[in-house]
């Protein structure tokens, strides 16, 4: 039984300590509880193979532990490595900076953590990002904190038509209510036409997205020719503009 756990041990063990992840990458996977040593379920995969796994049955949950653990383990260092570019400084400067904050630290740590755990390198990108606005404007934790939530309860379809309402609608583009401009407004027949393959999800997406304060039904309240009609809010074309910033976190603060 013993042998299980060092043998577990050693498949992440001997990647990790191979050069692929950085000392920073290996800092934040501390700080989130990822070892980088072997994955930390493994002691108790095989103690709970007493009686209930045994043999080839706790064998292959061992299997199961590694490769789970170096996935996130890549995550955390492709997280580090976008912190690094967004930020145009070396990740360990970085970390030090925030280990002299306790409320950047736990930032750090959510964020961290919620790209660990992500399955598309887009969110893991995404939420990197955020954590730099978050880290420049210390001022603004507690909404970097509520926008690190919201990605982490996205997907690449909710991304697909999140991209879709940030552009300006082809079909609106001298439309104007109130006499203010309203490109931005998407009929859902607009939508369709836009993207056919929105067809059939549409309803449980854009439910999501309005969940969390990302997309709204702007003719609601309409009196005279209702017609369902997206657009993103304030929060949301926030969010989205996360999704492609590039560049100096310093100089779009």
């Amino acid at each position: 039984m013993a042998d299980l756990v060092e043998r577990s041990g050693s498949v992440v063990g001997r990647w990790a300590n191979s050069g692929a992840i950085t000392p920073a990458g290996a800092a934040v996977g501390e700080l989130i509880g990822l070892s980088i040593g072997a994955p930390p379920a493994a002691g108790s995969i095989v103690g709970a193979s007493v009686g209930s796994l045994v043999g080839s049955a706790a064998e292959e949950m061992v299997n199961l532990a590694a490769p789970l653990w170096r996935r996130r383990i890549e995550n955390v260092s492709r997280f580090v490595g976008t912190v690094e570019d967004e930020a145009a400084i070396r990740a360990e400067e970085l970390l030090r900076e925030v280990a002299e904050d306790a409320r950047l630290l736990e930032l750090l740590a959510q964020t961290a953590d919620a790209a660990a755990r992500a399955l598309d390198d887009w969110k893991i990108d995404t939420l990197a990002r955020v954590f730099v606005r978050g880290a420049w404007e210390a001022t603004d934790i507690d909404s970097t904190q509520v926008v690190v939530d919201v990605v982490r309860q996205l997907e690449r379809p909710h991304l697909r038509l999140m991209e879709l309402l940030a552009r300006p609608n082809p079909k609106r583009s001298g439309a104007r209510t109130d006499g203010v401009p309203t490109p931005d407004r998407w009929p859902v027949k607009d939508i369709y036409a836009e993207d056919g393959g929105l067809v059939g999800a549409l309803d449980a997406l854009v439910s999501r997205l309005q969940s969390l304060g990302i997309a709204h039904d702007v003719a609601v309240g309409a009196y005279v020719g209702y017609e369902t009609t997206w657009a993103l809010t304030s929060f949301g074309k926030q969010c989205a503009s996360y999704l492609s910033r590039r560049g100096n976190g310093r100089e779009q603060g």
